[in-house]
């Protein structure tokens, strides 16, 4: 595989370790996220659609983002999780464009980096377990918040050791064969590459060679959305994490999406996520908000 390890953004959503015996039973989890586990003690068991994995000791676990499973234990399952996400803007989607193995053999010191991980990382936690309480968009986008504030010697160390297990699984990936018409992949990749542009019709119909009604009809057979839903649903979640992990004005950050009417952007904004983007930014990043209240010289009574 010919790929740019520059196009590989991941940012750490939560990190830790988990004892469980026999509560560890999660049906139908989909995730917009990916999975790693490693597993210290005890097992349990992965179900997918074709086939079962039984999670043990000595190995890694992944499963990609929006994948369909069964997570099943009855018995003891301590195992270190790991939950990464793939930050949009980048031209190749590697979480979600490549096949993966579901589980490789584990490294000796690959415990070693999931501890050190935990430790640089103890904001990043789970406190639930129930992929029903934090799998949700408010609750990612908090995730990516917390993770984006740390030291940035900690982020940097963080992601060393993600690359380091990740391309465990790398290293066997491939290109999926079921793989979306190259000819619409072609347009993503170019939506995601100038996704600041204010994008045409016929400008995407004419990279994927198609006429105008024969590209829309195609997209959406592929996609489940029409070009311009998708369009505005991928710049929508930018901003949303734009608006999360940067102190930018709103009105740069609807320039940089290619909305130059800030009013236009802030409506549209509001009928996607049901709020304003200020709104948005408030309610989203409790830290900052704390930080500001602190630099207005207000007192907290949470001590």
């Amino acid at each position: 595989m010919n790929l740019n390890i520059e196009d590989l953004h991941l940012i750490t959503l939560n990190i830790g370790y988990s004892e469980q015996d026999g509560d560890w039973n999660w049906p139908k989890v989909r995730s917009p996220f990916g999975r790693l586990y490693c597993v210290t003690e005890g097992s349990a068991k992965i179900a997918f659609k074709e086939k079962e994995v039984v999670l043990r000791p000595g190995y890694l676990y992944f499963i990609p983002p929006f994948t369909l499973h069964d997570e099943i234990s009855d018995g003891r399952f301590n195992h270190y999780y790991l939950h990464i996400y793939e930050q949009p803007g980048s031209n190749f989607r590697f979480l979600e464009e490549l096949e993966y193995p579901v589980e490789v053999e584990a490294k000796q010191y690959d415990i070693e980096l999931f501890r050190r991980l935990v430790v640089i990382n103890p904001k990043l936690r789970l406190s639930i377990t129930n992929p029903d309480m934090y799998d949700n968009q408010s609750t990612l986008l908090q995730n990516i918040g917390t993770s984006m504030q740390g030291h940035f010697s900690d982020k940097t160390e963080s992601r060393g050791i993600i690359l380091i297990l990740i391309s465990r699984f790398l290293e066997k990936a491939h290109f999926k064969h079921d793989a979306i018409d190259r000819r619409i992949q072609h347009v993503i990749t170019y939506i995601h590459q100038g996704h600041e542009e204010s994008f045409k019709l016929g400008k995407l119909a004419d990279i994927a060679c198609m006429s105008e009604a024969h590209f829309i009809r195609v997209f959406k057979q592929q996609m489940g959305i029409t070009p311009n839903a998708y369009i505005i649903s991928y710049k929508i979640e930018l901003a949303q994490i734009l608006l999360v992990t940067t102190d930018l004005p709103v009105k740069e950050i609807a320039d940089k999406l290619g909305y130059y009417d800030s009013s236009y952007f802030n409506r549209l904004f509001r009928k996607m996520v049901g709020k304003s983007p200020l709104e948005y930014r408030r309610n989203s990043s409790p830290e900052r908000n704390r930080s500001c209240r602190r630099h207005r010289g207000t007192t907290s009574n949470t001590g």
